[in-house]
């Protein structure tokens, strides 16, 4: 079954949902949506959850030739 993408608006709703004690709501973080706008504030406040970014099935290209070079 495919999951549903969502959209997220803030580098703080990303790091909400993988802060989650619920682990399905944990997995959205593996589908979520984000302008490259929101990818880039979480990479840039939030640099301890890059592998999480990485692990995003929608992460834009261009942020992931920024975490390439990590």
């Amino acid at each position: 079954m495919p999951q549903v993408s969502r959209k997220i608006d803030s580098a703080a709703e990303f790091v909400k949902i993988l802060s989650s004690d619920n682990p399905q709501e944990r997995m959205k973080a593996t589908w979520v949506e984000a302008d490259l706008e929101v990818w880039i504030d979480i990479i840039e406040q939030f640099p301890e959850v890059r592998k999480q970014v990485i692990g995003n099935k929608n992460v834009p290209l261009e942020i992931l030739r920024v975490l390439a070079r990590d």
